[in-house]
């Protein structure tokens, strides 16, 4: 790829020409917000996602993601305790809530539309209501 004066590289004419036509086959093939979606961010906004709010997607979903797999490695010392026989296993509150915090990571930046799904079409050979790839990932 050439380069610039300022040691960027440069995009080809041809590459351009073929991004500026991807863009304009993709312009206004967003994800449709339905009313339920709308009314499922709106609670999410006045429940977890306050939280989300106030220290940044980013960040709520690291305080998240830390607290399950701490809870993780509990539960699994516990496990492991209790096999040896040296002590109880971990008690269902702690899977609770680590599957909880596991929970408010995936939806640190809010609800997903796929939530709501039947889990049959969550199959291998199945994709649901979407056939464009880039469509399905922003979906799931």
């Amino acid at each position: 790829v050439p380069k610039r004066e300022d040691g960027d590289q440069s995009v080809s004419p041809e590459m351009m020409k073929m991004l500026e036509k991807c863009m304009e086959e993709k312009k206004g093939s967003a994800v449709a917000v339905s009313e339920e979606i709308k009314a499922a961010r709106a609670a999410w906004e006045r429940g977890d996602g306050l939280c989300s709010a106030m220290l940044g997607e980013e960040i709520w979903e690291a305080v998240n993601w830390r607290r399950a797999i701490f809870l993780f490695s509990y539960i699994n010392a516990q496990l492991a305790r209790k096999e040896q026989g040296s002590g109880e296993g971990p008690s269902d509150d702690v899977f609770d809530e680590s599957i909880r915090c596991f929970d408010l990571m995936l939806h640190a930046q809010g609800p997903i539309a796929s939530d709501r799904d039947d889990p049959a079409i969550w199959q291998a050979d199945s994709d649901g209501q979407h056939e464009e790839e880039t469509a399905r990932m922003f979906y799931h």
